[in-house]
């Protein structure tokens, strides 16, 4: 993705996005550019944002805590894990199970399965050792 005209933001939030290995949500964006020494309108950061949706470069992704995450679109179907406790989120594949069970649906609802969202909540490692 590029844009017709780049500036420091739009080049620092592609950046952003391109070694993000997870979900993120825009206040980790806006605190990323701010700590980069970034100056901008939170209005610019919007617009931007707005742009990379529009053209597919990221897709957006709300879960049961409410809050939206922005993550770079990938060519492999992925599944996320959300530790209710600390929020933090995981990407996971289960990309073999999605498709078994798309082939179960198939045969037993005849319904054709063109996308579907798998999200798993719970509590991560480091907050399972915390509370023991």
């Amino acid at each position: 993705m590029t844009f017709k005209r780049t500036t420091a933001i739009s080049e620092k939030v592609l950046s952003i996005f391109n070694t993000q290995t997870h979900p993120i949500t825009y206040n980790h964006l806006l605190s990323s550019l701010t700590s980069a020494g970034l100056q901008f309108n939170k209005s610019t950061l919007y617009r931007i944002i707005n742009k990379l949706l529009r053209t597919k470069t990221i897709h957006t992704l709300t879960l049961q805590n409410g809050i939206t995450y922005y993550e770079k679109k990938q060519d492999n179907h992925h599944s996320h894990f959300l530790c209710t406790n600390c929020q933090d989120i995981t990407c996971i594949d289960l990309l073999n199970h999605h498709q078994d069970i798309n082939k179960s649906l198939s045969k037993t609802t005849n319904f054709h399965i063109h996308n579907q969202e798998y999200n798993l909540y719970g509590h991560c490692e480091i907050c399972v050792e915390k509370a023991s």
